[in-house]
């Protein structure tokens, strides 16, 4: 196993071969800090068969291999391109955890029908989605909303469950069991976010419950995104429940200025840099970066990301650029190298088709998951 690199390591490693060279901007993902996140994520989640390993923050099949190799068996994506790269990985569970509507629904059919020794299921939310699907190896989720507001239905609507199970059932599709995503917990102070998700998922626990009494199999409940998996599986749970919920962070991979101000204290580091150079100075202590908006998006607040290394203030991006003012020490050049981690690593990483891996033998450079379908 590599061992994870330091901050001054990375910015005197771009200052070399391949990197003097590199078009940037571009993303570095540590390999030994990646491993070193996935072991401090299966410590807190106490084993592989608790974790549906979400893969739109890893978008590589090199992340996908190291989780398959380290026992996780079950995992979920957000786009039809992402369950392909967990098929051809290996991956033999496979959640899309999304509404699959129409089309989406039909290639997602064709692709459980290519890779018969996977399970490859989806989200369902209402009998008239399902009506709407073709006859296919795909099995279905119900996607329980609690509280987000974007999909599913609410917790307590157990006539609405019971629908879509029936549809389901009908139509020929298996089912699985129930999802939740409560990604709109993030941001609550600890001690109150510990409360809500432990409600939530004794909410979650009795109308699987109910569910089962009606006479459908209730065989696993997802629930605890990146930002709350942590107190999810601190809660205790009556059994079987206690053995058939799983977990779906995806963030702890690589992790992000978000994700650490959460549970950067509980062992986990940023393991994805933005690699981006100086193209202009202003005088006296200012910069321009070739790393605007095409490359960190601020869709997870601001500031949208931090300099590696350098006292500095990340100013607003343009598209293409990126104003840094140095508070202390010495002012980049042009052309110098400057490393960033972003607040959000999810669609910083979406902008990009390949990546460089770091710290496992030689530089690499690896292909990405970009497009959606």
């Amino acid at each position: 196993m590599n061992r994870p690199m330091e901050e001054s390591e990375l910015r005197e490693l771009v200052r070399g071969e391949p990197f003097d060279s590199a078009l940037t901007p571009a993303v570095l993902i540590d390999t030994g800090r990646v491993r070193e996140n996935i072991a401090t994520t299966l410590r807190y989640l106490g084993s592989p068969r608790a974790w549906r390993a979400h893969v739109k923050t890893a978008r590589l099949r090199w992340t996908v291999e190291v989780l398959l190799d380290v026992g996780v068996a079950r995992f979920k994506a957000s786009t039809l391109a992402e369950v392909e790269l967990l098929l051809e990985a290996g991956a033999r569970d496979v959640l899309l955890a999304y509404p699959a509507i129409g089309p989406t629904q039909w290639r997602l059919a064709e692709l459980a029908a290519a890779h018969p020794e996977a399970q490859v299921s989806t989200l369902a939310d209402h009998v008239e989605a399902v009506r709407g699907w073709r006859p296919g190896p795909v099995a279905a989720f119900l996607d329980v909303d609690n509280g987000g507001g974007r999909t599913g239905f609410p917790v307590k609507d157990v006539e609405r469950a019971q629908a879509v199970a029936e549809e389901l059932l009908g139509a020929g599709f298996a089912f699985l069991g129930l999802h939740s995503y409560d990604g709109h917990l993030a941001d609550l102070p600890e001690p109150e976010q510990r409360d809500v998700v432990a409600g939530d998922l004794h909410d979650l626990v009795q109308l699987a419950e109910q569910l089962e009494t009606a006479g459908h199999t209730v065989g696993e409940i997802v629930a605890g995104g990146s930002h709350t998996f942590i107190p999810a599986a601190a809660t205790p749970l009556p059994a079987p429940w206690d053995e058939r919920v799983t977990f779906g962070p995806g963030t702890v991979v690589y992790n992000d200025l978000r994700s650490l101000d959460r549970f950067g204290d509980k062992g986990f580091r940023c393991a994805a840099f933005v690699l981006s150079r100086v193209v202009s100075r202003q005088e006296p202590n200012g910069v321009t970066l070739d790393a605007g908006l095409t490359t960190i998006q601020v869709d997870g607040g601001r500031p949208h990301a931090r300099v590696i290394g350098i006292p500095a203030q990340v100013g607003a991006p343009s598209q293409e650029h990126l104003k840094v003012t140095v508070e202390s020490g010495p002012v980049p050049a042009r052309g110098d190298p400057v490393l960033l981690v972003p607040r959000h690593v999810d669609t910083t990483l979406a902008q990009f088709d390949r990546v460089y891996l770091i710290g496992d033998g030689p530089v690499r450079a690896t292909t990405t998951v970009t497009r959606p379908f």
